[in-house]
């Protein structure tokens, strides 16, 4: 695994180098998650992980309010898949919550854009990294990503690319339309 200290000075670069490939699905993307702000911002009261970061992770991973945040099973029943036997959840902030605490999300020492970009890699996996490609969980949907996928696990596609919105495309169209949530973190 790669530490913070590792890969600030990748993520601070991509971060001054970015352009999105994909405005108009970022912006749509953004609008969408937006409209259920209040439900983001009530985790990050229960858990201080900032909406802002949890917004593209509900996106990429399963953007349903009646999942668990953290493998996609319902809330009514204890989870099933890995992480099994969570749950069951009264309501998807309790279950994000606890996925975000499972994961040690909530232990992030500084709200930065690049610790924020180093807890979403590290939330996904650094596999790209081993293929020396920028994740496309992190970039898809910017002049950074330059393709490549796992698309089965342990199974990577370097000609396959990542067709979902990557985390830092959603973030910044999250920011240009809400520059609120855009305080939640500090500039680093």
């Amino acid at each position: 695994m790669f530490t913070f200290d590792q890969l600030k000075g990748d993520y601070t670069q991509h971060l001054a180098a970015f352009q999105p490939t994909k405005a108009h699905q970022a912006a749509l993307t953004a609008k969408r998650l937006l409209l259920s702000r209040d439900r983001f911002l009530n985790l990050t009261k229960l858990c201080g992980v900032p909406a802002l970061w949890v917004m593209p992770v509900f996106e990429r991973e399963n953007p349903s309010f009646h999942s668990y945040l953290g493998n996609g099973d319902p809330l009514d029943h204890p989870t099933t898949h890995v992480p099994a036997h969570r749950g069951p959840f009264a309501t998807w902030e309790e279950g994000a919550a606890d996925a975000l605490k499972l994961d040690h999300v909530d232990q992030c020492p500084e709200w930065t854009w690049e610790y924020a970009l180093y807890e979403h890699e590290k939330w996904n996996g650094f596999g790209p990294r081993n293929h020396g490609r920028p994740s496309g969980y992190l970039w898809a949907g910017s002049n950074i990503y330059q393709g490549g996928k796992y698309i089965s696990d342990g199974v990577w596609s370097r000609g396959t690319w990542d067709q979902q919105l990557g985390t830092v495309a959603i973030m910044k169209a999250i920011v240009d339309l809400d520059h609120e949530l855009a305080q939640g973190f500090i500039n680093g």
